[in-house]
């Protein structure tokens, strides 16, 4: 997977692909565009586990994966 830019981020996450929100979005970011691992990511955002932030990240990276060819 290329590197995601925050544009891309945006795009994906957001209410018209997957209607990411909340801490578990932020942390994703965090973790995608910011490069933090997940554990931190959940923590700097509240979070006790990075469970939910692991599902987020997934799903975010499968978006991008099958929607990158039209993001370019």
């Amino acid at each position: 997977m290329a590197n995601m830019t925050p544009q891309q981020f945006d795009i994906i996450a957001g209410p018209d692909v997957l209607g990411l929100s909340g801490k578990a979005a932020e942390a994703a970011r965090l973790a995608i565009v910011g490069g933090m691992n997940m554990r931190e990511a959940a923590t700097a955002v509240g979070l006790t586990g990075p469970a939910a932030v692991s599902r987020a990240v997934s799903r975010v990276r499968a978006a991008y994966d099958a929607l990158e060819p039209l993001l370019r």
